[in-house]
């Protein structure tokens, strides 16, 4: 299994000291995790297509996160930066095409992280964040079908190691047109196929459906809709890319020839 190519750019770990003047408690030194982000015009090192990018910082004996999000257009710069007590953090970084299919509806371009980042008082730190861009291979089995025949749609993906727990335990719909045609939702299952140095896949299947009756041969786009850890990023609801299946009509024609 090969893995993805690196894209990776700088979150910039500047400590700055600051005084809280305070007649119940003692001065705290705060440092301060900066990151900035230039928005892409081609493909460079954060993937085309990034619109909006979410943070999410943890202290490492904590378990809660801190996110902020920035959104910009191509060749624009943002800064975005946190205020934390010195010690010792994880950076998590998100990359979305935002609202690409709805006002709702954003497609993950890239997830990245660093661990272990050293925050001290009066010192700066330089950490790397290296996103991963997602890969998707969404099908369907079989890839045609008449209408009324039984179908399983399939999708696998392979993310950074370290964000299965993003997505495990969460509702997965099927989403856009082909289940408009349906009757009833379809729903997906996760399982973790495997795991490698750097990379974890991992496999969504349908449940079998029914077909749906067409006039003519249809091809219709689907999408898989997950809704990922709320309790670490912002914007939690996210789409995979589209796939298509093509549905047949299964009529016939009588010819009849009179002589």
């Amino acid at each position: 299994m090969r893995y993805l190519k690196n894209f990776t750019f700088l979150a910039i770990v500047l400590v700055v000291i600051f005084i809280q003047v305070s007649c119940t408690q003692p001065h705290e030194k705060l440092g301060r995790i900066m990151l900035y982000v230039t928005f892409p015009e081609q493909a460079r090192s954060i993937p085309t297509g990034t619109d909006y990018i979410e943070v999410a910082v943890k202290e490492q004996s904590s378990d809660s996160w801190t996110t902020k999000s920035l959104e910009g257009s191509p060749g624009e710069t943002a800064t975005i930066s946190f205020d934390v007590p010195a010690g010792i953090y994880d950076i998590h970084v998100m990359a979305k095409d935002k609202g690409k299919y709805c006002s709702y509806c954003d497609e993950v371009l890239a997830l990245g992280k660093t661990e272990g980042v050293h925050v001290v008082g009066s010192e700066s730190t330089v950490a790397t964040v290296t996103l991963f861009p997602l890969q998707w291979t969404l099908g369907a089995s079989p890839a045609e079908v008449y209408e009324g025949e039984k179908v399983t749609l399939m999708a696998t993906l392979v993310i950074p190691k370290g964000f299965e727990d993003d997505l495990k335990g969460s509702a997965i719909w099927l989403w856009g047109p082909l289940q408009d045609s349906l009757t009833d939702d379809v729903s997906f299952t996760l399982t973790i196929v495997s795991s490698y140095e750097a990379t974890t896949l991992i496999r969504y299947t349908s449940e079998t459906f029914v077909a749906p009756q067409v006039d003519e041969d249809t091809t219709y786009t689907w999408q898989l809709y997950q809704a990922i850890n709320s309790r670490k990023w912002i914007r939690y609801e996210m789409r995979s890319p589209q796939g298509q299946i093509t549905v047949k009509n299964g009529g016939g024609s009588l010819v009849i020839i009179i002589n």
